[in-house]
């Protein structure tokens, strides 16, 4: 992630900025699908690898995700 530093007369001052996050739920509700699938895609190396997989579950960014519906979108209009 990325970090900012300003100098802050003698000190430093560190601000972490986050970008927004998702996980299963979130994915799944950008995708109009439920967390199942998302789990399939997810296990058969067929969705975005996450950022990072904490003790709740894993986190993408939340436009890989939003990049990955759009996508599929687009492959089902052109069907």
């Amino acid at each position: 992630m990325a970090a900012l530093r300003r100098r802050a007369g003698e000190g430093t001052l560190t601000v972490e900025v986050v970008p927004p996050l998702a996980g299963v739920a979130e994915a799944a509700r950008i995708l109009g699908w439920d967390k199942r699938r998302v789990s399939t895609y997810v296990r058969r190396g067929a969705f975005p690898e996450p950022v990072a997989v904490l003790a709740s579950g894993r986190v993408w960014r939340r436009e890989d995700v939003e990049a990955f519906a759009a996508t599929r979108r687009r492959r089902r209009a052109s069907r």
